[in-house]
């Protein structure tokens, strides 16, 4: 399997990154999934939270199935819960090419696809075509050409109430012009209000999260936390990803737009978990997204206040093994401090 692995990683990395985005998807379409986690104990990592029931603490971020073209083959390797999108309500093809770039020497990339996508419609379809085998979570974004913003959440939404486990509200995204300007209360007050409103009628109890930035001031993350923590949504994902081009200065293609992620964000990243689990104090679920490509990442990710992890970038550079490493890496150490369940450590620098 590891041989395997290294060979389909770097078969894919000869091509640009984004047909090598594309033949991923297809590969996992078409051939069988082998779950790399067939031998891992997960009686240390279970938890229930908000009524979901987690094997381990790792998830995929949204942005690597944006159509939800492959969420079964990714729970069938092994990622304890999925997220799909940024669904758009309409087509949109996106920003112009090329949008995705390497960062080899740093291990991250830089993105500015700008919400393609197919659409809602053809996401319900899959949602309903294949089968759920695992957590799967929905992101929910608006069309580029949209101004009364709202109404493209809502109908994400009502649509896809049904199909999932969890909603998340993305307003901070950088590639979609003025979106992240929707990251205060008065704007954010209406999509909220309105996913509400649509999942009581429609599948009550469905956890609605709202996936951050890590671009904002101190007083503005702050002000947006408690904000957050009034209209009584369930969860926070720290975060997307950033402009910043902190730790990257001079590598070849650190200059493009877009957002960057992978190991530069995680700093930022734990550091705003730090903060996030201050302010909320348990009253949220916060999923740590940024940089994680170790066991050693992950612990540092709980320990801040994460409950639940996600990652792209190392999946895209490793493969499908890095979710063992990171797991079997994140076992030991919490084997070696004593911890009985993941549960122990969150929040506990």
């Amino acid at each position: 399997m590891k041989i395997l692995n290294q060979l389909t990683t770097q078969f894919l990395h000869c091509f640009a990154p984004e047909t090598a985005h594309h033949l991923a998807i297809k590969m996992l379409r078409h051939l069988p999934a082998q779950n790399v986690l067939s031998d891992i104990d997960s009686n240390i990592f279970s938890q229930e939270l908000l009524g979901m029931k987690f094997t381990h603490p790792l998830g995929l971020a949204a942005g690597f199935d944006k159509n939800a073209d492959v969420f079964d083959k990714l729970g069938q390797l092994g990622f304890s819960f999925v997220e799909v999108g940024s669904v758009t309500p309409r087509p949109q093809p996106g920003n112009p090419k090329p949008r995705l770039f390497r960062l080899p020497e740093q291990q991250a990339i830089i993105n500015r696809y700008g919400f393609n996508s197919e659409g809602l419609d053809y996401m319900a379809q899959h949602l309903q075509q294949y089968p759920r085998t695992c957590i799967t979570g929905i992101n929910l974004g608006k069309n580029k050409e949209t101004t009364n913003y709202a109404d493209d959440f809502l109908r994400n939404a009502e649509v896809l109430c049904t199909l999932g486990d969890y909603f998340v509200v993305n307003v901070s995204s950088p590639n979609t012009p003025g979106l992240r300007d929707l990251q205060t209360p008065e704007a954010l007050a209406p999509i909220i209000d309105g996913i509400q409103d649509i999942i009581r009628r429609k599948k009550p109890g469905l956890p609605l999260f709202v996936k951050i930035s890590p671009d904002m001031t101190v007083p503005q993350e702050t002000a947006l936390l408690e904000f957050l923590i009034t209209k009584a949504v369930n969860g926070i994902i720290i975060s997307n990803t950033t402009l910043s081009r902190e730790g990257v200065e001079g590598s070849k293609n650190a200059a493009e737009a877009g957002g960057l992620s992978g190991p530069p964000l995680k700093e930022r990243t734990t550091a705003m978990l730090r903060r996030a689990y201050k302010i909320t104090q348990g009253k949220l679920v916060l999923i740590g997204c940024g940089g994680i490509s170790s066991g050693l990442d992950a612990y540092e990710k709980l320990r801040a206040g994460a409950d639940l992890l996600q990652i792209y970038t190392s999946f895209v550079y490793h493969g499908p093994l890095v979710i063992r490493k990171i797991l079997v890496e994140l076992a030991e150490l919490l084997k070696r401090d004593g911890v009985k369940n993941v549960r122990e450590i969150i929040g506990h620098l």
